[in-house]
């Protein structure tokens, strides 16, 4: 019948305490740690010494087992184990009444220790290492070749800032319904130039207002065109019907562009670029296509490493053969290696010094450097 069997009551189940959080969570002085060690004849051990323990007559030293010293560079100091710490539990065995000798047995005979100690400090646990530094590479370096109003080649402008006053002007232009400015403008921050006037049209608004290929737009109706882009400024030129717009004659405009990826161990970056950039301006001048692609070329193995800086000096030497062209030195020991200055000093300007006094034109080590050149490759135009 239903209620007439024994009554099921919760007081008759056996009750049961849930397990004790691990010692290292109830106190932050206790931490659990795992080491292993190379084998037994490997020489290597946890590296720490232990004192304390029970003496023979039976008596607990004060601090128990604790580690009196850890070795430099050692497992021991590696896992964060510390001078003081003293030893709780290893492999599960209690050290809390254990004596000196047993200790030392348990620690020996073991090649992996789960370890339990208490510190006399709060454990913190150490911040990790912070990341290595990303490693940056050199950023391609953006040049520019300038021509003047001719389209002759010209070194690059100075600085805005560096202009005399009397450069400055201002110019007013209105351009009426049927008309177009008559304008072509180069640059803006993207190519990290200012706006430069590359082209006006014959009888356009532009020509008879006064602007000039090569003046750099410095201002339209009060807004600075020092930092706008491209599409900014042509904006701002279409859209505006009456202008006043500040400029400076600088007579030169950006004629192209490269990209160099060229690193120099010894050398400054910027440096080489700049010394780059006016190798290229002056070999443009003084050689024609051909011996430029070819002095580019021995630019490209020297700067590899391809080429040793003899070999490098006899193509030069063989090359610049005229007065006007032997003038590319001087830029190009700006683009030789630190380490190889010397050796380029010696083999280009005593070479030089000994032939005005009436001597042979090259020595013999630059003899046998040319008969070799016969077997390198020619570089492609």
């Amino acid at each position: 019948m239903l209620g007439s069997g024994r009554p099921h009551s919760r007081e008759s189940r056996p009750h049961r305490e849930p397990p004790p959080p691990p010692q290292s969570l109830l106190d932050p002085h206790v931490r659990t740690i795992n080491m292993s060690r190379g084998p037994p004849d490997s020489g290597h051990g946890f590296g720490i010494c232990v004192k304390g323990g029970t003496r023979e007559s039976g008596n607990q030293s004060p601090k128990g087992v604790y580690i009196s010293r850890v070795e430099e560079g050692s497992v021991a100091e590696r896992a964060g184990l510390r001078p003081g710490d003293t030893i709780l539990q290893v492999n599960g065995t209690p050290f809390t009444n254990i004596s000196h000798e047993d200790a030392l047995k348990v620690l020996k005979s073991c090649r992996e220790l789960s370890i339990t100690v208490r510190s006399t400090v709060p454990f913190v646990q150490p911040p990790p290492p912070p990341p290595p530094p990303p490693v940056i590479q050199p950023p391609l370096q953006t040049y520019y070749t300038w021509v003047d109003r001719k389209g002759r080649p010209v070194s690059p402008p100075p600085r805005f800032r560096q202009y005399h006053r009397d450069k400055l002007r201002k110019v007013e232009i209105i351009v009426e319904p049927g008309q177009s400015l008559g304008l072509m403008i180069r640059g803006g921050i993207e190519y990290n130039l200012g706006i430069f006037v590359t082209g006006v049209d014959k009888d356009s608004v532009a020509e008879r207002a006064g602007l000039l290929i090569g003046d750099q737009i410095l201002e339209v109706n009060g807004q600075s065109f020092l930092e706008v882009t491209h599409d900014e400024a042509v904006s701002q030129l279409k859209s505006h019907k009456r202008m006043i717009i500040k400029v400076c004659d600088v007579g030169k405009i950006p004629h192209s562009c490269s990209t160099l990826d060229m690193h120099w161990a010894d050398t400054p970056h910027r440096c080489c670029v700049a010394a780059l950039q006016m190798v290229d301006e002056k070999a443009r001048i003084v050689l024609n296509k051909n011996e430029f692609n070819t002095l580019t070329y021995y630019l490209e193995e020297y700067s590899a490493k391809q080429m040793t800086i003899e070999a490098f000096v006899a193509v030069l030497l063989e090359l610049l053969n005229t007065p006007d062209k032997h003038t590319l030195f001087t830029e190009l020991r700006e683009l030789v290696a630190i380490e190889d200055r010397a050796r380029f000093d010696e083999l280009v300007y005593r070479r030089d010094q000994y032939s005005r006094r009436g001597g042979p034109c090259c020595d013999n080590s630059h003899e046998i450097i040319m008969s070799s050149l016969h077997h390198m490759p020619t570089p492609e135009q």
